[in-house]
């Protein structure tokens, strides 16, 4: 059983929207959220950011991950791979979207940037989720960030707060 399985897909069942998506994933690994958006959504468009870098962490081959990726969405014409940090995508980006997966870099102050930088660009009605509000890492968690940018998100709908956090925008 993946990750996505156990612990995003009853929550991506209940809680994407199921008009057609114009969508942003910030975080992408070997796409199993593209996977099931694709498969279960009208998908207009995906933007997935992902720099396929980051700590040296024990089995965690970032390379791989970006090769799987690949193989899998090469063919796909609505999804754009977006081969950076999350901060350059933002400061460059220009579009909005009515669905954002936030999965990124989970350092706290991180997690807050992208939390907010994609609430700046979440159309209004449009649903905002947050992964791995629960995980820990060597003393690293994303959780203080998700709740910094929550509390600045004004009028906000709390859709989820579990191993994942999803709002939607007034």
């Amino acid at each position: 059983m993946t990750w996505f399985d156990q612990f995003a897909r009853d929550n991506f069942r209940a809680l994407v929207p199921s008009a057609t998506l114009n969508a942003l994933q910030i975080g992408v690994w070997t796409g199993d959220a593209t996977g099931w958006l694709l498969d279960n959504r009208n998908v207009s468009s995906l933007v997935d950011v992902d720099c396929w870098d980051g700590p040296t962490m024990h089995n965690v081959d970032y390379a791989e991950a970006e090769r799987v990726y690949d193989q899998r969405f090469a063919h796909c014409s609505q999804v754009a791979k977006v081969k950076a940090f999350s901060d350059d995508f933002f400061a460059a980006n220009k579009r909005t979207f009515n669905f954002i997966y936030v999965d990124g870099d989970h350092d706290p102050e991180q997690t807050y940037r992208d939390g907010v930088n994609a609430w700046n660009c979440l159309q209004p009605g449009g649903t905002l989720a947050f992964d791995d509000y629960e995980w820990q890492l060597y003393g690293v968690s994303p959780k203080s960030g998700i709740d910094r940018a929550l509390a600045e998100m004004s009028g906000h709908e709390l859709l989820l707060m579990a191993y994942q956090v999803w709002v939607k925008k007034p």
